[in-house]
């Protein structure tokens, strides 16, 4: 099974809503977050799990009027773009961002990024960026894992319960996690409106 089905196949299945699983038919826009492992184990990729994310979840899942968070966590979380998609020119930069922003760093701070994007995730849904409220927009978020010592501290530590709903795809040097933030929230949510019958 190539990568691309199996990647259309994990976020389906565990993820997207029936009304995004057919990316060439989708018209409901997503957020999503790409936290990329910015520690020196990723230059030992060969670039291979960052010409994954370019191909198989910018160019492919990703759509014009899809919102990107993408991050490279390396001794701090920095923040690479933070926008909507709005035409394949927007793709190419983000791309080149990615593929130029390597700090080969000693450590990779995945639990700030999370921290962050679980904030941005939770801002956008309830309204709070200033903006009309968008709590129907659905967030997902990719984890990109060159080092298992880098990725021990967020599976241990502070980050652990970021990492509860999670689905790993394992790849040769590096990882996809794939992870659903704040799904407590979303299930206590969907709770009380069904209980007040709204």
């Amino acid at each position: 099974m190539n990568k691309k089905l199996l990647l259309g196949l994990v976020i389906g299945a565990f993820l997207l809503p029936r009304t995004v699983r057919a990316a060439d038919i989708r018209t409901v826009p997503i957020d999503v977050n790409v936290i990329m492992d910015g520690s020196a184990a990723m230059r030992e990729t060969d670039d291979a799990a960052i010409n994954w994310v370019c191909d198989y979840v910018i160019d492919s899942l990703l759509q014009n009027g899809d919102f990107l968070n993408l991050w490279v966590a390396g001794e701090k979380a920095v923040t690479l773009f933070s926008d909507a998609l709005k035409d394949s020119a927007t793709k190419d930069q983000v791309k080149k961002l990615l593929r130029s922003s390597f700090p080969g760093s000693p450590s990779a701070d995945f639990t700030g990024a999370l921290q962050e994007a679980s904030r941005i995730s939770a801002s956008r849904a309830g309204g709070m960026d200033g903006g009309s409220k968008t709590g129907s927009v659905m967030t997902y978020t990719l984890l990109i894992a060159a080092s298992s010592a880098g990725l021990s501290p967020a599976l241990l530590g502070p980050g652990a319960s970021y990492m509860k709903y999670s689905r790993v795809m394992e790849f040769s040097g590096w990882r996809a996690l794939i992870i659903a933030l704040d799904v407590n929230s979303r299930v206590q949510n969907a709770a009380k409106a069904y209980m007040s019958g709204s």
